[in-house]
Protein backbone atom coordinates (compact mmCIF):
# COMPACT_ATOMS: atom_id res chain seq x y z
CA UNK A 1 0.00 0.00 0.00
CA UNK A 2 2.94 2.59 0.78
CA UNK A 3 4.36 1.89 -2.48
CA UNK A 4 1.03 2.49 -4.05
CA UNK A 5 0.77 5.93 -2.35
CA UNK A 6 4.30 6.73 -3.23
CA UNK A 7 3.81 5.93 -6.93
CA UNK A 8 0.54 8.33 -7.13
CA UNK A 9 2.05 11.09 -5.04
CA UNK A 10 4.87 11.57 -7.84
CA UNK A 11 2.07 11.54 -10.46
CA UNK A 12 -0.01 14.04 -8.37
CA UNK A 13 2.62 16.53 -8.09
CA UNK A 14 3.56 16.08 -11.93
CA UNK A 15 -0.39 16.54 -13.22
CA UNK A 16 -1.16 20.72 -13.33
CA UNK A 17 -4.53 19.86 -14.37
CA UNK A 18 -5.48 18.07 -11.03
CA UNK A 19 -3.96 20.80 -9.01
CA UNK A 20 -5.44 23.49 -10.45
CA UNK A 21 -9.63 22.03 -10.83
CA UNK A 22 -8.60 20.43 -7.17
CA UNK A 23 -7.41 22.73 -5.24
CA UNK A 24 -7.15 26.42 -6.60
CA UNK A 25 -10.00 26.63 -8.91
CA UNK A 26 -12.47 25.69 -5.90
CA UNK A 27 -10.96 28.14 -3.29
CA UNK A 28 -10.78 30.70 -6.52
CA UNK A 29 -14.59 30.53 -6.08
CA UNK A 30 -14.77 30.69 -2.62
CA UNK A 31 -13.01 33.38 -1.99
CA UNK A 32 -14.93 35.14 -5.32
CA UNK A 33 -18.25 34.43 -3.77
CA UNK A 34 -17.46 34.88 -0.06
CA UNK A 35 -16.47 38.57 -0.56
CA UNK A 36 -18.91 39.71 -3.68
CA UNK A 37 -21.88 37.37 -2.45
CA UNK A 38 -20.89 36.87 1.43
CA UNK A 39 -23.19 38.58 3.25
CA UNK A 40 -26.24 38.30 0.64
CA UNK A 41 -28.74 35.32 1.02
CA UNK A 42 -30.71 33.00 -1.59
CA UNK A 43 -33.87 34.87 -2.28
CA UNK A 44 -36.19 35.12 0.32
CA UNK A 45 -34.46 32.55 2.72
CA UNK A 46 -31.93 33.03 5.23
CA UNK A 47 -29.48 30.67 3.40
CA UNK A 48 -26.07 32.34 3.12
CA UNK A 49 -24.73 32.17 -0.26
CA UNK A 50 -21.36 30.81 0.83
CA UNK A 51 -23.69 27.82 2.48
CA UNK A 52 -25.73 26.95 -0.77
CA UNK A 53 -22.43 27.19 -3.04
CA UNK A 54 -20.38 25.37 -0.79
CA UNK A 55 -21.47 21.66 -1.20
CA UNK A 56 -21.05 22.34 -5.06
CA UNK A 57 -17.42 22.98 -4.68
CA UNK A 58 -17.24 19.51 -2.30
CA UNK A 59 -18.19 17.87 -5.23
CA UNK A 60 -16.00 19.64 -7.84
CA UNK A 61 -13.26 18.54 -5.61
CA UNK A 62 -14.36 14.74 -5.52
CA UNK A 63 -14.93 14.45 -8.97
CA UNK A 64 -11.55 16.29 -9.69
CA UNK A 65 -9.64 14.04 -7.82
CA UNK A 66 -11.46 10.44 -9.64
CA UNK A 67 -12.57 11.57 -13.16
CA UNK A 68 -9.64 13.96 -14.53
CA UNK A 69 -6.74 12.25 -12.02
CA UNK A 70 -8.06 8.31 -12.24
CA UNK A 71 -8.87 8.05 -15.16
CA UNK A 72 -5.72 9.28 -17.21
CA UNK A 73 -3.61 8.13 -14.91
CA UNK A 74 -4.97 4.58 -14.77
CA UNK A 75 -5.04 4.69 -18.89
CA UNK A 76 -1.58 5.79 -19.37
CA UNK A 77 -0.24 2.95 -16.76
CA UNK A 78 -1.96 -0.20 -18.59
CA UNK A 79 -1.31 1.58 -21.84
CA UNK A 80 2.25 1.73 -20.84
CA UNK A 81 2.53 -1.70 -19.64
CA UNK A 82 3.20 0.09 -16.02
CA UNK A 83 -0.14 -2.31 -14.84
CA UNK A 84 1.03 -5.12 -16.49
CA UNK A 85 4.16 -4.67 -13.97
CA UNK A 86 2.44 -4.46 -11.34
CA UNK A 87 -0.06 -7.65 -11.92
CA UNK A 88 2.78 -9.93 -11.86
CA UNK A 89 3.84 -8.76 -7.96
CA UNK A 90 1.48 -10.20 -5.19
CA UNK A 91 -0.83 -6.90 -5.79
CA UNK A 92 -4.54 -8.00 -6.54
CA UNK A 93 -6.73 -5.88 -8.41
CA UNK A 94 -8.91 -5.33 -5.30
CA UNK A 95 -5.76 -4.33 -3.37
CA UNK A 96 -4.61 -1.96 -6.29
CA UNK A 97 -7.87 -0.27 -6.31
CA UNK A 98 -8.06 0.46 -2.84
CA UNK A 99 -4.79 1.87 -2.33
CA UNK A 100 -5.56 3.88 -5.27
CA UNK A 101 -8.86 5.08 -4.49
CA UNK A 102 -7.87 5.95 -0.97
CA UNK A 103 -5.15 7.59 -1.84
CA UNK A 104 -7.44 10.05 -3.96
CA UNK A 105 -9.55 10.26 -1.19
CA UNK A 106 -7.04 11.33 1.68
CA UNK A 107 -5.79 14.28 -0.89
CA UNK A 108 -9.74 15.11 -1.43
CA UNK A 109 -10.35 14.93 2.46
CA UNK A 110 -7.69 17.37 2.84
CA UNK A 111 -8.06 19.76 -0.13
CA UNK A 112 -11.71 19.32 1.83
CA UNK A 113 -10.53 20.71 5.41
CA UNK A 114 -8.67 23.63 3.75
CA UNK A 115 -11.50 24.71 2.08
CA UNK A 116 -13.79 24.63 4.74
CA UNK A 117 -11.26 26.44 7.52
CA UNK A 118 -11.63 29.32 4.51
CA UNK A 119 -15.19 29.50 4.40
CA UNK A 120 -16.07 29.09 7.62
CA UNK A 121 -13.69 31.35 9.80
CA UNK A 122 -13.39 33.73 6.77
CA UNK A 123 -17.12 33.79 5.26
CA UNK A 124 -19.24 32.69 8.32
CA UNK A 125 -20.48 29.18 7.05
CA UNK A 126 -22.64 27.98 9.47
CA UNK A 127 -23.50 24.26 9.98
CA UNK A 128 -24.67 22.21 12.98
CA UNK A 129 -22.52 19.02 13.75
CA UNK A 130 -24.98 16.75 11.51
CA UNK A 131 -25.09 19.02 8.78
CA UNK A 132 -21.10 18.89 8.72
CA UNK A 133 -21.66 15.11 8.59
CA UNK A 134 -23.47 15.05 5.48
CA UNK A 135 -20.93 17.17 3.90
CA UNK A 136 -18.39 14.21 4.77
CA UNK A 137 -21.09 11.08 3.68
CA UNK A 138 -22.52 12.31 0.64
CA UNK A 139 -19.29 13.19 -1.09
CA UNK A 140 -18.34 10.04 0.39
CA UNK A 141 -21.00 7.76 -2.33
CA UNK A 142 -20.40 10.71 -5.33
CA UNK A 143 -16.59 10.09 -4.33
CA UNK A 144 -16.99 6.09 -5.16
CA UNK A 145 -19.51 6.61 -8.07
CA UNK A 146 -16.73 8.87 -9.73
CA UNK A 147 -14.10 6.26 -9.23
CA UNK A 148 -16.11 3.67 -10.92
CA UNK A 149 -16.92 5.79 -14.02
CA UNK A 150 -12.74 6.88 -13.92
CA UNK A 151 -11.99 3.14 -13.94
CA UNK A 152 -14.67 2.77 -17.17
CA UNK A 153 -12.83 5.70 -18.95
CA UNK A 154 -9.58 4.55 -18.18
CA UNK A 155 -10.44 0.79 -20.06
CA UNK A 156 -12.81 2.18 -22.76
CA UNK A 157 -9.96 3.84 -24.43
CA UNK A 158 -7.32 2.82 -26.58
CA UNK A 159 -5.26 5.70 -26.91
CA UNK A 160 -3.84 8.23 -24.14
CA UNK A 161 -5.11 11.03 -26.44
CA UNK A 162 -8.33 9.74 -26.81
CA UNK A 163 -8.87 8.84 -23.49
CA UNK A 164 -7.95 12.52 -22.80
CA UNK A 165 -10.37 14.11 -24.95
CA UNK A 166 -13.16 11.98 -23.39
CA UNK A 167 -12.14 12.23 -20.07
CA UNK A 168 -12.51 16.23 -20.27
CA UNK A 169 -15.52 16.07 -21.95
CA UNK A 170 -16.85 13.79 -19.19
CA UNK A 171 -15.49 16.01 -16.37
CA UNK A 172 -16.88 19.41 -17.92
CA UNK A 173 -20.25 18.26 -18.02
CA UNK A 174 -19.88 16.99 -14.13
CA UNK A 175 -18.56 20.28 -12.97
CA UNK A 176 -20.26 22.63 -15.23
CA UNK A 177 -24.20 21.15 -15.20
CA UNK A 178 -24.63 19.21 -12.49
CA UNK A 179 -24.13 22.85 -10.32
CA UNK A 180 -20.57 21.97 -8.82
CA UNK A 181 -19.00 25.01 -10.10
CA UNK A 182 -22.31 27.10 -11.50
CA UNK A 183 -25.18 27.37 -8.75
CA UNK A 184 -28.48 26.20 -9.92
CA UNK A 185 -30.17 29.01 -8.31
CA UNK A 186 -29.28 30.89 -11.47
CA UNK A 187 -30.72 28.58 -13.67
CA UNK A 188 -34.57 28.16 -14.64
CA UNK A 189 -36.20 25.54 -12.72
CA UNK A 190 -36.30 23.07 -15.69
CA UNK A 191 -32.64 22.82 -15.81
CA UNK A 192 -33.34 20.92 -12.25
CA UNK A 193 -34.73 17.84 -14.40
CA UNK A 194 -31.21 17.64 -16.52
CA UNK A 195 -29.08 18.58 -13.23
CA UNK A 196 -30.13 14.98 -11.52
CA UNK A 197 -29.66 13.01 -14.53
CA UNK A 198 -25.59 14.15 -14.52
CA UNK A 199 -24.01 11.54 -11.95
CA UNK A 200 -22.76 14.06 -9.84
CA UNK A 201 -26.47 16.34 -10.55
CA UNK A 202 -28.23 14.46 -7.68
CA UNK A 203 -24.82 14.37 -5.50
CA UNK A 204 -25.29 17.89 -5.58
CA UNK A 205 -28.46 18.96 -5.10
CA UNK A 206 -28.95 16.24 -2.35
CA UNK A 207 -26.21 17.52 -0.75
CA UNK A 208 -26.84 21.43 -0.90
CA UNK A 209 -30.46 20.22 0.30
CA UNK A 210 -29.15 18.33 3.59
CA UNK A 211 -25.94 20.75 4.33
CA UNK A 212 -28.69 23.03 4.74
CA UNK A 213 -30.99 21.57 7.12
CA UNK A 214 -33.80 21.38 3.92
CA UNK A 215 -36.52 18.91 3.74
CA UNK A 216 -35.27 16.43 0.71
CA UNK A 217 -39.10 15.22 0.86
CA UNK A 218 -39.47 16.34 -2.70
CA UNK A 219 -36.50 15.64 -4.11
CA UNK A 220 -36.66 11.96 -2.46
CA UNK A 221 -35.89 10.61 -6.11
CA UNK A 222 -32.74 11.93 -5.80
CA UNK A 223 -31.89 8.64 -3.28
CA UNK A 224 -32.42 6.57 -6.55
CA UNK A 225 -31.13 7.91 -8.42
CA UNK A 226 -27.74 7.68 -6.70
CA UNK A 227 -27.92 4.43 -5.50
CA UNK A 228 -28.71 3.32 -9.25
CA UNK A 229 -25.48 5.09 -10.64
CA UNK A 230 -23.88 3.58 -7.72
CA UNK A 231 -24.25 -0.18 -9.34
CA UNK A 232 -24.57 0.51 -12.52
CA UNK A 233 -21.34 1.86 -12.36
CA UNK A 234 -19.59 -0.67 -9.80
CA UNK A 235 -21.16 -3.77 -12.08
CA UNK A 236 -19.56 -1.84 -15.02
CA UNK A 237 -15.94 -1.29 -13.95
CA UNK A 238 -15.49 -4.46 -12.89
CA UNK A 239 -16.87 -5.57 -15.99
CA UNK A 240 -14.34 -3.42 -18.11
CA UNK A 241 -10.86 -3.13 -15.95
CA UNK A 242 -7.85 -5.14 -17.39
CA UNK A 243 -4.16 -4.96 -16.75
CA UNK A 244 -2.95 -4.02 -19.97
Amino acid sequence: MIAIFRLEFFKFIKNPWTIFFGIFFPIMWILIDGFVWGKYSIGESNIKVINFVFPGLIILVATTFTISTISITLCRDRLEKRLKQISITNISIFKYMIGLGLWNYIVFICDFLLMFIIAYFGFGLSLSFINFLFLIIVPLVIFIINFFIAICLANISKTSSTNTFITIFVFYIMIFLSGASIPTYLFPDWYKWIQIFIPTGSGVLLLTYLSNGISTNEIWYTYIITLIYLLVFLFLSIKLFKWQ
